[in-house]
This record gives C-alpha cells, structure tokens and sequence, in this order.
C-alpha cells in the first residue's frame, strides 16, 4: 500500500477494493437487508456487545495501520493526507463489504477528533488524536443534563479549579457508550454566577475513575443504550481543557 499524497483516484479505488476485500467477505442482497434492520434501542447481551466492539476496535486498528484509517487527515497526526472526496470514495467501497458496525467509534472520529483539531492546542493534539482515531481510545459525549438536554445553555454540572487541575461535581445523561468509553468530552460550567452561553468550558476528563459513576438507563423497550453519568468529585487536568476557559459553547458548536 502507498501512502503517497499524490495517488490517482482510480489507483486508491482499486487499493482500497483490494484491501477490504482481503480482510472482509462482499456484502450479498440478505447481508445488505440485515444490515439496514434493527429494533428500536435493543437490548443486547453484555457478550454481543463485548464481541461487536472488539470487532470494531480491531477493524479500526487494522484500517488505520493500514493507512485508511484517516485518509484526509493530517500526516502528522497520523493521517494521510488526501483531499476528502478520497475519503468518501473509501466509505462507498467499505459499504459493498460486511465490516464491523462503526457506532462504536464514531463519535471519536466524526465529533471529537475534529473538535480537538481545531480548538485543542498542539499538545492535546499530538497526544490524543492518533490514539483516537486508532481505537486506541473510545470516546463518548457528556453533554446533556437531566435539566439541559435539548437546551444545553442550561449545564449545572460544575468545574472548579484547583491549582492545575477541575474538580467536577454534577450529572449527565443520555451519554450512549458511557460504560465502555475510556474518555469523554464534557460541557461543564466553570464561571461562578454565569447563566447560559457564558461561562461553560470543554474538557477531555478520564472515565475510569473513582469521582465517576455511569448507570445504564433501562427503557420501556428493554434496551439500555444509554447511561446517566454522575460525576462526584471527578478530576481534569487543566491540560485537558480544550479550547480556553469560559468558551465551551464556541467549541462544542
């Protein structure tokens, strides 16, 4: 496989068939239509979903080893640097085969990674983004409140400085993929006083740690595919914060 930036497109279609196809059998008319069914939140067994996301995290590693993991993104993250329609023509060719299922990584790579590249400083960047897009972390939302779902100008959870780092107290919900997330990108208000718009700062905080709980919401539909997430006492670093203080609203828009 070449990673060159100038590769015809004709060349990165038939690269990309051959790659695929080495690794995944070709969708046929059954495969497609079990595809494009589903139930509405469905319950899966804890070992489906072990079994599906091991699947998406080793397809995610093998891409990304592989050089199709971020065909348009920054060669120096990690990427490859090619024009986007190169992108979009590797997703057509994927969709013709029977790959794992990217729910489990896409907010990582469609949400996070383009949220960090544009407003996290070089660091951040260089430490996060090539884990991320390599499944090396999965990632999840901590945006919406029990008081703040569509309305997210209403965030009560707060995030108090302490020396270099936040100490976050407060609740969030709806998180999908809260339990096997590693990270997550979190809305908190850091301005004493403030009210809506003002004053919220984004970070990037730690899962797995003793200031955080998640609890799986079981729905009437018996699925529980979303989490509340209480945050007592969880810990942030400031070199987590991304994008500058009290300006969290421009970063997560």
């Amino acid at each position: 496989m070449s990673r060159s930036t100038s590769i015809d497109l004709e060349d990165f279609v038939r690269e990309s068939e051959e790659f695929v196809a080495a690794h995944h059998a070709r969708r046929t008319a059954a495969s497609a239509r079990e595809a494009v069914s589903f139930s509405v939140l469905p319950e899966k067994p804890a070992e489906v979903e072990a079994r599906e996301l091991a699947e998406a995290l080793t397809w995610r590693r093998t891409t990304y080893d592989a050089g199709f993991g971020w065909i348009d993104g920054p060669v120096e993250h990690g990427g490859r640097g090619l024009p986007s329609h190169f992108a979009d023509a590797y997703r057509t060719v994927e969709r013709r085969f029977q790959v794992p299922d990217e729910a489990y990584t896409r907010f990582s790579v469609a949400i996070l990674c383009p949220t960090l590249l544009e407003h996290a400083d070089a660091t951040l960047r260089a430490e996060l983004l090539s884990p991320l897009r390599r499944a090396d972390l999965v990632s999840c939302q901590l945006f919406s409140e029990p008081d703040a779902g569509s309305d997210l100008a209403s965030v009560r959870t707060r995030a108090t400085r302490e020396g270099d780092a936040w100490t976050v107290t407060g609740q969030k919900v709806w998180t999908s993929g809260a339990h096997y997330s590693q990270v997550g990108l979190l809305l908190a208000r850091t301005e004493a006083g403030s009210r809506r718009h003002r004053g919220l700062t984004a970070f990037l905080i730690d899962m797995d740690q003793p200031g955080i709980e998640v609890r799986p919401i079981h729905q009437m539909t018996g699925g529980a595919s979303f989490s509340e997430v209480f945050l007592d006492g969880a810990v942030v670093p400031d070199s987590r914060r991304i994008g500058p203080e009290g300006q969290g609203w421009s970063v997560i828009m």
